[in-house]
């Protein structure tokens, strides 16, 4: 995979942790440096994780299903960036909503896991998608957890300023991205 794609899955596949992270810090909650980087933290090795699980498994997937696996990704990212556009605009209030915290005290720990890990299930179905395009796992999740901390760091300290502006356009432009991403790579195979 190019560094391009990986820039561009990077930065759609983060967009769900930053809009959590502003979620975060919408009712009020101003979290400082220090408890938003706590933050990005949790967001970005969950992230990682994840991502590395989905991979694990689509190394099995793909010795089982060598023939039909390089059109998995395609199916896999167009699918992703489907159900991110829908989510993103038949929910547009749910970057409004009130957050599980104490005001100015940052959320516990479980929170934050659960939070992380509810916002980082495209990372896990993406690293099914790496392991079967052989994409050089170990740098694309390195770029897609450090772009998740930084992203889930900018969401908690800009919470209520960021959903106000942006709204759920990040998060369909994220979707956008990885749909036309995966048509790329199934015009790419059906060419082969």
């Amino acid at each position: 995979m190019s560094p391009t794609q990986t820039i561009v899955i990077s930065l759609a596949l983060c967009s769900d942790a930053f809009f959590a992270c502003v979620g975060l810090t919408i009712g009020g909650n101003r979290l400082n440096c220090a408890k938003a980087v706590h933050v990005g933290l949790v967001f970005g090795i969950t992230t990682t994780v994840m991502a590395l699980t989905g991979w694990a498994g689509g190394v099995i997937v793909n010795q089982h299903f060598a023939t039909v696996s390089p059109y998995i990704p395609c199916f896999l990212f167009i699918a992703i960036g489907g159900h991110m556009i829908f989510g993103a605009i038949g929910s547009k209030s749910r970057y409004g909503r009130s957050p599980i915290t104490e005001k100015n005290r940052g959320p516990d720990l479980w929170v934050l896991v659960i939070i992380a890990v509810g916002a980082s299930i495209d990372a896990m179905v993406t690293g099914v998608s790496l392991a079967i395009i052989d994409d050089k796992i170990v740098l694309t999740v390195a770029v897609i957890g450090l772009t998740t901390f930084f992203a889930a760091v900018s969401g908690t300290l800009g919470g209520r300023l960021i959903a106000l502006r942006l709204g759920c356009g990040a998060e369909i432009a994220g979707g956008i991205a990885l749909t036309i991403l995966g048509l790329l790579f199934l015009a790419g195979h059906m060419a082969i």
